[in-house]
C-alpha cells in the first residue's frame, strides 16, 4: 500500500510538471544563447586574410566531433587548411570560389556507412555554431569540394588533404574574421507543418 501511494504521487508529480511546461511562455533569444547564437548567424563571403588561431580552431573542431552521429561511428574526417599556407588549393579553382576565407575545413563521409552525411552535416552545424558564439565567422561550400572530388586533375589535392581509404569529400566549411554583417534571408515557414 506504501509504494502504491509513492507510486500515485510520484505520477501526479509528473503530471502537474508536464502541465506547468506547457503553459510557459516561449523562450525569446534574449533569454537563451544558443537560440540567439543560431539566429544571428550569416553566412559571410568577404573576410579578412588573417587565419583562425589554432586553439579557436581546436574548440570548434572539439563541438564538431561532439555532433549526435548515427551508433557512434562518428563517421566522418575532418582536414584543416591554412589558406595562406596552401595557396595552391586557390590557385587551382575559379577565383573566389573560397569566398578569401582564410581557414578551410575539409569534412570527408564513409562512404560504407549510410548515415554518414548525415552525420557530417550535423558535425558542421556544430562547428559553425561554435564559431558564431565565439565570434567566428563562416561559409558553408559545396561547390570547390565537389570540384575536387570530382576532377582528375585535381587529385594532388586530395592528396595534400589525405583522407583515409573509404571516405569521399563532401563539403568544406570556411572560417574566419568577416568584413561584411549580411542580412538575415527570408525563410519560408510553409516548409514546416504540424501533423495533428
Amino acid at each position: 500500500m506504501k509504494m502504491f501511494r509513492c507510486l500515485l504521487t510520484f505520477a501526479l508529480f509528473l503530471t502537474a510538471m508536464t502541465a506547468c511546461a506547457d503553459k510557459k511562455a516561449p523562450i525569446s533569444s534574449e533569454e537563451n544563447q544558443v537560440i540567439k547564437t543560431i539566429m544571428e548567424r550569416r553566412s559571410v563571403r568577404k573576410y579578412a586574410p588573417h587565419t583562425v588561431a589554432k586553439d579557436t580552431m581546436e574548440i570548434i573542431l572539439d563541438c564538431g566531433i561532439n555532433a549526435p552521429n548515427a551508433m557512434n561511428r562518428q563517421s566522418w574526417e575532418i582536414r584543416v587548411v591554412d589558406m595562406n599556407k596552401h595557396p595552391e588549393f586557390a590557385e587551382a579553382l575559379p577565383a573566389g570560389i573560397f569566398r578569401g576565407a582564410p581557414t578551410m575545413v575539409f569534412v570527408a563521409a564513409e562512404k560504407a556507412q549510410r548515415f554518414s552525411p548525415v552525420d557530417c552535416g550535423l558535425l558542421g552545424e556544430n562547428m559553425i555554431l561554435a564559431a558564431q558564439s565565439m565570434g567566428v565567422n563562416s561559409v558553408v561550400l559545396g561547390g570547390p569540394a565537389a570540384m575536387i572530388a570530382e576532377n582528375p586533375e585535381l587529385k594532388y589535392l586530395l592528396d595534400t588533404l589525405a583522407f583515409s581509404a573509404g571516405y569521399e569529400l563532401i563539403y568544406c566549411i570556411g572560417f574566419g574574421y568577416g568584413l561584411e554583417n549580411p542580412d538575415a534571408k527570408p525563410r519560408m515557414k510553409e516548409k514546416y507543418r504540424f501533423i495533428d
